[in-house]
């Protein structure tokens, strides 16, 4: 397995490559810059790094202290109300302005001959963003040899009751030039219904037709349905309540026409965002501007509040494999 760490636009970048398997990640955000097998993306990813390392993209990049969106720039915790930063017009999105996204971690490699561990780590000072404690986290990216696989993990502490949800936002493409011939499939009969003008949660809903992808469909045969089209989002942008919490079991899967990507993670749910608008910035071996590729968030629902305490850990992980067909 080789690394190769270099700089570009003040930001470091670290190479992971096992054979046909690439994995390059990114300091700022502690990112998912770009996904490759037999040197086709898997990820949308810019043509250069100097569009990747925009701190207000979210594209790649771990999103949080609470991931999705917070209504009203106010949290109450424990009965005090503190005012987030606003990022999208009366609503925190992602963390807000000062989210996790836009900070650049620390880093540490370790490599073995069986594997590659990047730990990523970030102190979130009190305050940062208007959220309260300091919340100490750590991002590990794990590439496995020979699996064509990638691990992540999160671990989180804090020192005062604070909220904690965290995702990563990349982009998914599985070598694929748009969504016009990719299917997804996800294990879920529940989805968190929103209010299609803000995009706010309002409750837990059973799956209708056009939201149904519990056996493999492509993703635009229904991307016009006049609910999606006539809604803030504009096409897909739900989160999944998965129908089997083993951590174990399949959870997701996006599969194209040569390749396919499993998901494997012990998060309650995932979103899923269908790139419903025109992608402001130039785009490696993609050809549509709108709906090129398929963000899937591995989350816990946003319905309700999640909080961290002091003296708990904050654990997650998601495993992504790679397949030809």
């Amino acid at each position: 397995m080789q690394v190769n760490e270099y700089q570009k636009e003040e930001q470091k970048f670290i190479s992971i490559k096992d054979g046909a398997f690439e994995v390059i990640l990114c300091d700022l955000g502690a990112s998912i810059f770009a996904i490759k097998l037999d040197d086709r993306y898997m990820t949308q990813t810019p043509v250069g790094e100097k569009d990747f390392v925009v701190k207000r993209a979210f594209a790649g990049k771990t999103v949080g202290r609470f991931a999705n969106r917070i209504k009203g720039n106010v949290i109450n915790i424990e009965g005090k109300d503190y005012t987030l930063l606003d990022n999208e017009k009366g609503n925190t999105l992602h963390g807000g302005v000062e989210g996790l996204s836009t900070k650049t971690f620390s880093y540490q490699i370790e490599q073995k001959d069986e594997y590659v561990k990047v730990v990523f780590s970030y102190l979130s000072k009190d305050g940062e963003s208007g959220f309260p404690g300091n919340l100490s986290l750590d991002v590990t990216y794990i590439v496995f040899k020979g699996k064509n696989t990638l691990r992540m993990e999160y671990m989180a502490v804090t020192d005062k009751t604070t909220c904690c949800s965290l995702t990563n936002h990349a982009y998914y493409t599985v070598g694929e030039r748009s969504l016009k011939d990719t299917k997804f499939f996800v294990k879920a009969s529940h989805y968190l219904h929103c209010n299609p003008l803000d995009l706010i949660p309002i409750e837990k809903r059973e799956i209708t037709n056009f939201l149904d992808f519990r056996k493999p469909k492509l993703i635009m045969k229904d991307i016009n349905n006049p609910v999606l089209k006539n809604s803030k989002a504009n096409g897909y942008d739900h989160h999944y309540y998965f129908d089997n919490l083993d951590a174990k079991e399949l959870k997701a899967e996006l599969i194209g026409k040569e390749y396919k990507m499993s998901i494997y993670t012990d998060f309650s749910g995932l979103q899923i965002y269908s790139s419903n608008f025109v992608n402001p910035v130039p785009l490696r071996d993609l050809d549509m501007v709108i709906h090129p590729s398929l963000a899937v968030e591995p989350q816990d629902e946003f319905l309700h509040l999640r909080l961290l305490k002091p003296g708990e850990k904050y654990t997650r992980f998601v495993k992504y494999v790679f397949e030809r067909i």
